[in-house]
C-alpha cells in the first residue's frame, strides 16, 4: 500500500443483508456507517462495501474484479455505491446472467462486475441469456455504454435490438404515477388472526377457519371482506380462487377510518367480537402493548379510506404485466408477506379523465411486458418484480380527449377490456373443453387487438413493433 496499491483486487464477497449483522454483530453495523459511503442508504447488503473497500486498494493502474448480485444496479441502497463508480468512471465491464444461476444451492442472481481506478470513458455490458453456452465461450465483450450515460440513477443498461425503444419510452413525459396513485396493502401486524380461510356459509354467517387458532369460527357474513394475496390470487384481467376473508374491524366514515368502537362492536358483530376476545393476549402484545382499548384494531392504519372505491390491483412478482380491476371495489389485500407476496393498488387521479379499464388495458399490453423486463428485477424462472418501484415508472400514453382519433381509441380500448373481462368470466364457468378452447381463442384475439391499439396510441415504428412481438415469444 505505501507504493500506491495493488495492481488487482478479485473476489467472490459475501451476500449478507445488513439485517441480519444488526441482529448478530451490531457493532460492525456502526462501523460500515461511519467508514463506508455505501452503508448510508437504507437495508444495503455488505457486498457493496467490499466493491468500496477493493476499488479503495487499487493502485492508479490498477483493476477490480468481482462477482457479485446485480440487486445494487437498481435497489435503493445501490445509490451511494452507483454515484461512487460513476463519479469515478470506474466501470469498465459487466456480464450480467439476469436470473441464470451461477451458483449451485441458494438462488442468487449475480454478474461479473470489473473496475478500473483510473477513469475509462465507456463500459462493455454483456447480458447472458444462455449460461450454457455462455459457459463454453465466455466472453466480456458486449454493448459499450458511454460513462455519460452512467449515474447514480438505476443502471439498466439497455442493449440489443430493444434498447432505442426503452429510451423512446423512457422519454415519454407521463408516468403511471403523474395519473394514477399507487398505495400498499394492509399491514395487520396478527395476519394469522384476522385473516381466515373460508369454509362455507349461509345467508347471514360465514365459517372460517383461523390459522391463529387451528379452529373453525362463524362470523357475520356482512362483515367479513374478501382477501386476496398477491400472486395466489391476481391474474391479467381475473382473480381466482378468492378463499380468504378479512376481518376488518372499522368503519369508513367521511373518508376516515375509524375503529369501532368496543360496546357497539360486541353488540353489532357478537361472533367476530368473542373471536377476537378469544386472541385478546395476542392481540394486545403488538404495538410494544402500546394499544391499550385500542388492542383489536391494526397496528398500521394505512390507505383504509382507498379498498372500498375501484381500482386496478398488481400481485408483487408474475411473469410478466399482471393487472386485475376491482371495479366495485369489493376486494381488499395484503400489504406484504411470503405464500404469494403482496399486492399494490391503483386508483386513477381525480384530475386525469382516463376510464381505468383504458389504464387496464394498456398496463396489461405486450408493450408494457417488454418495458417491465427491461427495467424491473427479474428472478429464476422469468418471474419479475411488479413492485411500486417499476410500476409508477411505465410511461402512460396521454390522451386528448379534444383530439377525435385520440379519444376513439381510447374508447375502443375501453370496449375491448370490456369484453376482455367478459371472457374471462365465461372461461372460468365453461363447460366443456371445446367451450374453453373457443373462449380462450376470442381472449387471445381480443388481446391482439388491445395491443395493436397500444401500439398505434404510443407510435410505434414497424420495427419497433417486431422486437416487442419477438421478445414476447421468446418468453
Amino acid at each position: 500500500m505505501a507504493a500506491g496499491g495493488f495492481d488487482a483486487v478479485i473476489g467472490n464477497p459475501p451476500y449478507i443483508r445488513i439485517q441480519t449483522l444488526n441482529e448478530t454483530q451490531p457493532e460492525a453495523v456502526e462501523y460500515f456507517g461511519r467508514q463506508y459511503g455505501a452503508a448510508v442508504k437504507g437495508n444495503y447488503d455488505i457486498y457493496v462495501l467490499f466493491l468500496e473497500k477493493g476499488l479503495s486498494l487499487l493502485n492508479r493502474s490498477g483493476v477490480a474484479g468481482y462477482i457479485c448480485p446485480h440487486k445494487f444496479f437498481n435497489a435503493k441502497y445501490g445509490t451511494p455505491l452507483r454515484a461512487q463508480l460513476a463519479a469515478g468512471r470506474h466501470l469498465s465491464h459487466i456480464v450480467h446472467f439476469g436470473h441464470q444461476q451461477v451458483f449451485s444451492g441458494p438462488t442468487t442472481y449475480t454478474c461479473l462486475i470489473f473496475l478500473r481506478k483510473q477513469g475509462i470513458e465507456s463500459c462493455s455490458v454483456a447480458k447472458v441469456a444462455d449460461l450454457e453456452a455462455w459457459q463454453l465461450a465466455p466472453t466480456a465483450s458486449g454493448t459499450a455504454v458511454s460513462a455519460d450515460q452512467i449515474g447514480a440513477k438505476e443502471w439498466h443498461f439497455d442493449v440489443g435490438n430493444g434498447a432505442a425503444l426503452c429510451r423512446k419510452l423512457d422519454a415519454m413525459p407521463s408516468k403511471l404515477k403523474d395519473v394514477a396513485h399507487l398505495f400498499v396493502g394492509l399491514q395487520t401486524d396478527a395476519d394469522d388472526v384476522y385473516i381466515l380461510e373460508f369454509v362455507r356459509e349461509t345467508t347471514r354467517r360465514t365459517l372460517c377457519r383461523s390459522k391463529a387458532t387451528g379452529k373453525e369460527h362463524w362470523f357475520e357474513r356482512d362483515h367479513l371482506k374478501q382477501f386476496l394475496k398477491g400472486s395466489l390470487n391476481i391474474r391479467r384481467y381475473r382473480f381466482t380462487d378468492v378463499t380468504k376473508r378479512l376481518l376488518f374491524p372499522y368503519s369508513i366514515s367521511e373518508g376516515k377510518s375509524i375503529l369501532i368502537d368496543a360496546a357497539e362492536y360486541k353488540r353489532r358483530f357478537p361472533l367476530a367480537w368473542a373471536y377476537l376476545e378469544q386472541n385478546r393476549a395476542r392481540l394486545a402484545a403488538r404495538g410494544k402493548r402500546r394499544l391499550g382499548r385500542q388492542w383489536y384494531g391494526y397496528v398500521y392504519r394505512k390507505n383504509h379510506t382507498r379498498f372500498d372505491a375501484p381500482k386496478i390491483l398488481a400481485p408483487a412478482i408474475a411473469e410478466g404485466a399482471c393487472f386485475a380491476v376491482d371495479l366495485e371495489g369489493k376486494y381488499y389485500f395484503v400489504g406484504s408477506g411470503g405464500g404469494g407476496g403482496g399486492d399494490y393498488g391503483i386508483t386513477v387521479q381525480k384530475n386525469v379523465t382516463m376510464n381505468e379499464r383504458f389504464l387496464l388495458g394498456v398496463l396489461n399490453s405486450k408493450l408494457m411486458t417488454f418495458y417491465l423486463r427491461s427495467r424491473s428485477s427479474v428472478f429464476r424462472g422469468g418471474y419479475i418484480a411488479l413492485n411500486k418501484q417499476y410500476i409508477e415508472q411505465l410511461p402512460i400514453r396521454s390522451i386528448d380527449f379534444a383530439d377525435r382519433k385520440d379519444k376513439a381509441r381510447h374508447d375502443r380500448v375501453v370496449e375491448l377490456v370490456d369484453a376482455m373481462l367478459a371472457l374471462h368470466e365465461k372461461v372460468a364457468t365453461a363447460r366443456t373443453p371445446h367451450d374453453r378452447t373457443t373462449i380462450e381463442r376470442q381472449i387471445a384475439a381480443t388481446d391482439q387487438q388491445i395491443d395493436t391499439l397500444v401500439y398505434e396510441l404510443y407510435g410505434l415504428t414497424d420495427e419497433e413493433i417486431n422486437v416487442v412481438e419477438e421478445a414476447a415469444e421468446r418468453r
